[in-house]
């Protein structure tokens, strides 16, 4: 005959940044990987897969387009003035765009009539929110990172930093049968440095990690999440960045967001891969804990030949 050729099953072009990929190895695993079977994406924004308005020569975000299959896509603020800017390629994290957010009103938002139950989760339930994100200067005052429904509601969810001189906190903020619960992590950040943060439930203990680093907090518990009616501090029900009567709008760079539920199997199998992904593709490797197991090598995803 004229020659033939063979694909592997289930192949996929390599990502940009593997540059070690082949046949053998494998492409690196990205959440495009997931089965749904250990972890379900909720949502999953990435700071270079955006629309954009173009307004005085600056880029602005119209709308960040969720890449998991639920069309939970996130809106620029309602405010004229709150519209976060895309920043040129950034080569020490492999050429990927952020978004840079100003601390004074820039939001990215999704109203509860677009993902529904999308991000609710149950007491006891596994889940993992992940931010990567470079850190501004110290402002001296706590800013919000997300937020969703966060006013006197049960089922409300905050997460902000402490960027008050030396304190570098991290505090995570749910409310159940009217009680207030404020989980923190002191020394849980640097200033002007870029962090992958995941915040969640491994094995049905509350868990919240900096690098691929277990931190230990106070003993409050982070509780069930509810969507529920939205913010009237906002105007939305689920925000990126924004601001709250506790916490000011977030100064920094934002560049990818995943929400991950656990599926029917097992999510302790699952979420360090996104702490693996997360790191080699953003050029962080250097930071992410010493005995990761993705600090050597990152997570491959299997193909058949």
């Amino acid at each position: 005959g004229m020659g033939s050729s063979t694909t592997p099953l289930n192949f996929r072009v390599p990502e940009s940044w593997d540059l070690e990929w082949n046949y053998r190895l494998g492409p690196i695993w990205t959440p495009d990987s997931s089965t749904g079977t250990d972890d379900i994406i909720k949502c999953w924004l990435k700071s270079h897969e955006f629309d954009v308005q173009s307004v005085d020569n600056r880029k602005l975000v119209q709308t960040l387009l969720d890449q998991s299959s639920e069309g939970n896509d996130f809106q620029q603020g309602l405010l004229s003035s709150a519209r976060p800017f895309v920043n040129g390629p950034d080569p020490d994290h492999n050429n990927f765009r952020g978004i840079s957010f100003d601390g004074s009103d820039d939001v990215l938002f999704c109203q509860d009539s677009v993902y529904a139950n999308d991000f609710d989760v149950g007491a006891t339930d596994d889940f993992g929110i992940y931010f990567v994100i470079h850190t501004g200067i110290d402002r001296n005052q706590t800013e919000c990172l997300l937020q969703i429904i966060r006013d006197a509601t049960d089922g409300t969810f905050n997460l902000s930093m402490d960027q008050s001189g030396t304190n570098k906190t991290l505090t995570v903020h749910t409310r159940d049968s009217g009680t207030d619960y404020n989980k923190s992590f002191a020394n849980a950040f640097e200033h002007s440095t870029t962090h992958i943060i995941f915040v969640g439930r491994v094995g049905g203990t509350d868990t919240v990690r900096v690098d691929g680093t277990t931190l230990s907090g106070t003993s409050d518990a982070i509780k069930a999440i509810d969507g529920g009616a939205k913010d009237a501090t906002l105007g939305c029900a689920f925000g990126v960045g924004g601001g709250s009567a506790e916490s000011n709008y977030f100064s920094g760079t934002f560049f990818e967001f995943l929400f991950v539920v656990e599926g029917s199997g097992d999510f302790s199998n699952a979420y360090k891969k996104y702490e693996g992904y997360l790191a080699w593709k953003y050029n962080t490797v250097a930071t992410l804990a010493a005995d990761h197991d993705y600090k050597s090598e990152p997570p491959r995803a299997t193909i058949c030949l």
